[in-house]
C-alpha cells in the first residue's frame, strides 16, 4: 500500500535487511541526502535512515538499514557513513529544532527578570 506518496517498504524488509552503525558518536549535524540517492540507486538498494539531524548517536548505533542486504558491501557503507556528518555539536544546517531552541530561549530570557533566568 502507499500512504503519503511514500511506496510500502517491500514485506521482509524487518527481517532481511542489514544495519549500517556509527564508528563514532555525536550529533548529526546533516545527511547529503544527494550522495545517499546516488549511492543506492547505483546498488538498486534501499536506504531509511535511523536517525535525523539534531539526533545524538553513540558509537555503533544503528544509522540505516539497506535492502536487499546483499547490495551492502563496505564500501556501500562508508558511504552512507560518510553521507551521515557527526559532530560534538548540534548545528542548525538541517536541525530546525536547534534554530527554535534558540529563539525561544531569547524569547524567554527578554520576558523574564534577570535573576529569574530558566536556564541557569
Amino acid at each position: 500500500s502507499v500512504e503519503r506518496g511514500l511506496p510500502a517498504l517491500p514485506d521482509d524488509f524487518a527481517s532481511r535487511a542489514r544495519v549500517v552503525r556509527s564508528h563514532r558518536e555525536g550529533y548529526v549535524q546533516a545527511v547529503e541526502y544527494d550522495v545517499l540517492t546516488r549511492s543506492a540507486t547505483r546498488r538498486d538498494a534501499l536506504v531509511v535512515l535511523e536517525c535525523r539531524a539534531g539526533a545524538f548517536v553513540a558509537e555503533q548505533a544503528w544509522l540505516a538499514r539497506v535492502h536487499p542486504p546483499e547490495s551492502l558491501d563496505e564500501a556501500f557503507a562508508h558511504e552512507i557513513r560518510q553521507a551521515v556528518l557527526i559532530g560534538g555539536q548540534r548545528t542548525p544546517v538541517q536541525d530546525l529544532e536547534f534554530s527554535i531552541r534558540h529563539l525561544v530561549d531569547v524569547a524567554v530570557r527578554a520576558l523574564s527578570f534577570a535573576l529569574h533566568d530558566p536556564n541557569t
